[in-house]
């Protein structure tokens, strides 16, 4: 019996994208430290979370972090609630919804093309062995969470589209509601054009009212779930953290990213050019090129429901002022399904032809799995640079001992939570700024003060000091900078 399952030729489509998912992940943990300022951000106000037992309002540096909601840093704190306070666990949980996104996509390709067998088992090798979406799959971020629950959601417009009912409705309201707590409302952007414009890819005849008018007031029905389960944290939180911290949850966040951007404001064009990247390695592959053209994906309900789901997505992003590449992962999915798609066309072409259409299921993988071979390759060669200057435990470690030994520790310029996880920090840094450091220092005389430089300053060395991007990070005793101007004041 186990044998026949290892033969089986149902097995190996979805074990080549796990162990492929597996291989990036045990590459990432072994080669590459906690990168700031992101992802050290992200756990810091995870471990936050678990020192103060504060669930409804996350903290970064004691101070309400509003910029995320908290169900990533509530799924870390679950785990180290099982498996204790760990690095590892901290950096799986966003990988996990990768891995899981690379199971939905296949459900999903069957859904859209029911028809093409070879299509449900490409997708997940498309999505995985697409250097863009393969680059991020690793990372303790917030998109690939963003990502499985587009697709789970759409995977729920689909249900409905083909079954009707309001079963599909209900795994679409959840969907959109775990994700608003995992991102904001930013998923609406990639779940609710496909929605909303489904007339247009649709084989429903259009006299068919009845069915539409059902489908729009379950979609209604969809979104108010969504905002129940948004609002059953916002509520509560926004009454706990201030009325500051209610207006940036509530509102503040959102609409400032769309008019106006806090940080990484790009021109308009920018995802734009940046979508050639994310079709890479498929888009040069001549074969990819010559199925596109009879591939006839306009004419499918499939190919408008990608092409709706992508385009779309993109140019609404590109109206927003705050842009970031990894902020078009969950729109990727709608191009790995398009490739697989185009590429399954040509291997139902090929039915009548075996040698053709192995050889085209073969290149598809060997080029996934080329991809998957080159990030590996990538981070190992990479290793030693990002941990000499990345890895901030050393400083980290440094600044826990001072403070328990009681010692008021300060950072100069704005502090983004990269020491709290990493020195396991219990009490919040004090904040200075260049300009103000001197006069901190002569009012907390028996402080210490952590500043970046691009070179140390001559005549005086620091108590600690380590490489970080290219340049220094050091500790001085507060007496140094009285006594040595030069140290903040170049």
């Amino acid at each position: 019996m186990i044998r026949d399952l290892i033969l089986s030729r149902n097995i190996w489509p979805p074990a080549l994208w796990i162990i492929g998912w597996l291989a990036l992940l045990l590459t990432a943990l072994a080669t590459r430290p906690l990168l700031p300022m992101d992802e050290t951000r992200y756990v810091s106000v995870a471990w936050e979370m678990w020192l103060s037992g504060d669930y409804l309002v996350p903290r970064l540096n004691g101070e309400p972090y509003s910029h995320k909601p908290p169900l990533l840093f509530w799924l870390i704190n679950l785990g180290w609630a099982v498996f204790g306070v760990a690095d590892w666990w901290a950096r799986v949980v966003s990988p996990l919804f990768a891995l899981a996104s690379l199971a939905l996509i296949g459900a999903l390709a069957r859904k859209l093309w029911p028809e093409r067998t070879e299509a449900r088992e490409l997708a997940p090798l498309m999505l995985l062995g697409g250097l863009f979406w393969g680059a991020y799959a690793t990372f303790t971020m917030f998109d690939m969470m963003i990502s499985f629950f587009t697709l789970a959601a759409l995977w729920g417009v689909t249900l409905v589209h083909g079954e009707g009912g309001w079963r599909g409705w209900i795994l679409a309201g959840l969907s959109l509601g775990l994700g608003v707590l995992a991102k904001g409302p930013v998923i609406l952007v990639y779940v609710l054009p496909v929605a909303a414009l489904a007339p247009l890819w649709s084989d429903r005849e259009k006299p068919d009212r009845v069915f539409w008018i059902k489908w729009f007031a379950g979609l209604a029905g969809a979104l108010a779930l969504a905002a129940a389960i948004g609002l059953a944290w916002a509520a509560p939180a926004a009454q706990a953290g201030g009325k500051e911290y209610a207006e940036a949850i509530l509102w503040g966040q959102t609409a400032g990213r769309m008019s106006q951007s806090f940080a990484h404001e790009r021109a308009w064009w920018f995802y734009f050019s940046l979508a050639p990247l994310a079709m890479i390695p498929w888009i040069f592959l001549p074969s990819f090129w010559r199925s596109l053209t009879s591939a006839g994906l306009l004419s499918q309900p499939g190919g408008r429901f990608c092409l709706i789901w992508f385009v779309v997505s993109v140019a609404v992003l590109s109206f927003v002022s705050g842009k970031q590449p990894h902020y078009l992962i969950p729109s990727i999915p709608a191009l790995a399904l398009l490739f697989a798609a185009v590429f399954s066309s040509k291997e139902e072409e090929s039915d009548r032809r075996p040698r053709t259409r192995t050889h085209t299921r073969a290149m598809s993988r060997a080029w996934a799995g080329a991809c998957i071979l080159l990030l590996i390759v990538v981070h190992a060669t990479l290793r030693p640079y990002l941990f000499e200057n990345f890895d901030l435990r050393p400083l980290a470690r440094h600044v826990a001992k001072l403070q328990d030994q009681g010692v008021l520790v300060a950072n100069v310029h704005k502090y983004h939570g990269q020491y709290h996880f990493l020195g396991r920090l219990k009490k919040p840094l004090a904040i200075t700024w260049q300009h103000s450091a001197l006069q901190w220092s002569k009012d907390h005389p028996n402080a210490k003060l952590i500043a970046t430089h691009r070179g140390l300053p001559g005549g005086i060395a620091p108590e600690f000091v380590q490489k970080f991007r290219g340049r220094e990070v050091a500790v001085w005793s507060a007496q140094d900078i009285i006594n040595h101007r030069n140290i903040i004041i170049p």
